[in-house]
């Protein structure tokens, strides 16, 4: 595999982008050395139909906002917010952009909990490496129970050191600054991005 780029895919709603999610994209740089990843806006994801509270242009703001500075991380809108979107679908375009390369998929151990319920499940784990961030009250054997069920040949790695217990839809009504970055606050007082949104 030598010479192979490592490019990472990390969707959600990022509603907001919050210093979990910065968190987990420093560590997947550092332990996985991943040569690129790909932050994909959701834009209306079948699981949370409806539930997005900010606008899609207000979540891509945020993002480019949150990762200015770091040239390894870029955020794409591939997925329309008017009808609801699916991972596989977002995977098949980010091959096509790197034909050759591996490909690693990160995501919540919430999330992969419930994999079988997605598109095409079997097929998105054939494609790719799963890398989970632990989530307390979820065993690391659930998950790979969960995952290989589906397919076999599944492959996994997780985390190390790294656990995200804020969940963006916390952040939304009134929260600490210290899960939010200084601009992506700004950003959300100046654009009134929630309605009733105060922050501590």
């Amino acid at each position: 595999m030598s010479g192979v780029k490592k490019i990472g895919l990390f969707g959600g709603t990022f509603d907001p982008v919050h210093k979990g999610h910065e968190k987990i994209i420093k560590r997947a740089f550092e332990q996985f050395c991943l040569d690129k990843i790909y932050l994909v806006v959701a834009g209306n994801p079948w699981m949370k139909k409806n539930k997005v509270k900010a606008l899609y242009k207000h979540r891509n703001n945020m993002l480019q906002l949150a990762f200015k500075e770091e040239k390894r991380v870029e955020i794409i809108m591939l997925e329309p917010e008017e009808k609801p979107s699916y991972t596989y679908e977002t995977i098949i375009k980010i091959e096509s952009m790197h034909l050759k390369e591996r490909l690693f998929l990160l995501a919540g151990a919430d999330t992969l909990k419930n994999f079988g319920k997605w598109k095409e499940a079997r097929k998105i784990l054939e494609k790719v490496v799963i890398v989970c961030a632990d989530r307390d009250g979820i065993e690391r054997k659930d998950i790979i129970k969960t995952l290989k069920k589906i397919h076999t040949g599944t492959r996994v790695e997780f985390f190390s050191n790294i656990k995200i217990d804020v969940a963006s839809s916390s952040l939304r009504t009134n929260i600490s600054r210290a899960f939010l970055s200084e601009s992506v606050l700004k950003y959300i007082k100046e654009n009134e991005v929630y309605e009733l949104w105060e922050a501590n």
